[in-house]
C-alpha cells in the first residue's frame, strides 16, 4: 500500500511539472530563434591552413561565400520594414553595439575573442549595416574580420 501511494504521489508530481516544462521548452524554442552573434560566430566555417598561414596582427576578412547563411539569418531576423529603433533593439539584444552614422544608415559591430589553440588569440569583429529609407530597414549587409595575436 505504501508503494502504491509513493507511486501516486511520484505521478501527481510528474503531471504537476509537465505544463510548466513544456512551456518553457516553447520560449526556448523562441529564444533559439532569437539572433545571437555567438551562434553566428560558430556557424562560420573555420580555414584548415589557419594554424599555419595566419599572420599575427594581420587582419583576415572571412569570404563573403561563408557568410552567406549569416546573412540569411540577420535579414529573417531584421526584416526588411523594421523601424530603425526596433532593429538597433534587435541588434543590440544579439549581442552588437550599434550607432547610427547618418540618417540612411546604422552601423552594427560585435567583437569578441577566440582562443583557437594556446598561445593564442583571434579577435573577431562582426559588421553589420542596416541601411534606412524613411526611418525603415531596406536593406541590410555583413561583413566579418579578424587577426591572430599572442
Amino acid at each position: 500500500m505504501r508503494f502504491m501511494k509513493s507511486v501516486a504521489v511520484i505521478a501527481v508530481m510528474g503531471l504537476s511539472l509537465a505544463t510548466p516544462l513544456q512551456a518553457r521548452v516553447d520560449g526556448g524554442d523562441r529564444a533559439a530563434e532569437a539572433l545571437n552573434f555567438g551562434d553566428l560566430e560558430f556557424a562560420v566555417p573555420r580555414d584548415p591552413l589557419l594554424w599555419s598561414n595566419a599572420p599575427l596582427w594581420t587582419e583576415q576578412h572571412t569570404p563573403r561565400s561563408w557568410l552567406i547563411p549569416a546573412l540569411n539569418r540577420l535579414r529573417a531576423a531584421v526584416p526588411m520594414g523594421t523601424g530603425s529603433a526596433s532593429a538597433a533593439t534587435i541588434m543590440h539584444n544579439a549581442g552588437a553595439r550599434c550607432r547610427t552614422t547618418s540618417p540612411l544608415e546604422i552601423d552594427c559591430r560585435y567583437r569578441d575573442t577566440e582562443s583557437p589553440r594556446p598561445g593564442y588569440a583571434d579577435s573577431v569583429e562582426w559588421d553589420v549595416t542596416l541601411r534606412l529609407a524613411g526611418g525603415k530597414v531596406s536593406d541590410l549587409d555583413v561583413s566579418r574580420a579578424w587577426y591572430r595575436h599572442s
